[in-house]
């Protein structure tokens, strides 16, 4: 079995070799290039964190639930400071922002919900890679959700949505008929 080649979380070099502990017994390693020290949590989102990776963990679960957990029962269900809870839910949210698609490929399905009172939710999901985008909307009008899908789509692959007319403009679009039919396939759909 090869031993696991280690690279420098400065310069991007492999062969970093173990060098001791740090003050919280992580394994430190050094760079034989830029002779720079280093650990698993150097220039990382856990870099500088007291947090343990268990309550890293703990807190990566509470935020991708479904709801999400806002800051504050983040620090309780830690016993941490309130401003903890939100460090962590702000540095999370930041990662995952870089993850949202520029263009979902491929046939596409949207639609539109409000999760709040006032609050109209866009999303819409590639049938081909899976991949999938929220938008926060003001209104469902034709105004508010044509550009918006024109953008993500590329305008050749067919856009699924049901019968809303804010959506009628859209070229290459099907739509289902949520009264006849909740969730189809896509021989289920209407041109």
């Amino acid at each position: 079995m090869s031993a696991r080649t280690i690279f420098c979380r400065f310069c991007g070099v492999g062969g970093a070799h173990r060098h001791g502990v740090d003050a919280r017994r992580r394994m430190r390693y050094k760079c034989p290039h830029c002779e720079r020290t280093f650990t698993g949590r150097t220039n990382t989102m856990k870099s500088g964190s007291h947090l343990s990776d268990d309550d890293w963990r703990s807190v990566i679960r509470c935020f991708s639930l479904r709801g999400g957990m806002c800051g504050a029962d983040i620090a309780r269900f830690l016993g941490k400071n309130p401003k903890t809870g939100q460090k962590y839910n702000r540095a999370l949210r930041a990662l995952v922002t870089s993850l949202i698609p520029l263009q979902l490929p491929g046939a596409s399905e949207w639609d539109e919900s409000t999760a709040l009172r006032f609050q109209w939710v866009l999303g819409g999901v590639s049938r081909l890679s899976h991949q999938c985008m929220l938008r926060c909307i003001d209104n469902r009008s034709e105004g508010t959700l044509v550009p918006i899908v024109e953008q993500y789509t590329d305008g050749e692959s067919p856009v699924m949505t049901d019968e809303w007319l804010g959506y009628i403009s859209l070229i290459n679009r099907w739509s289902v008929c949520h009264s006849r039919e909740f969730v189809g396939l896509m021989g289920n759909f209407g041109g």
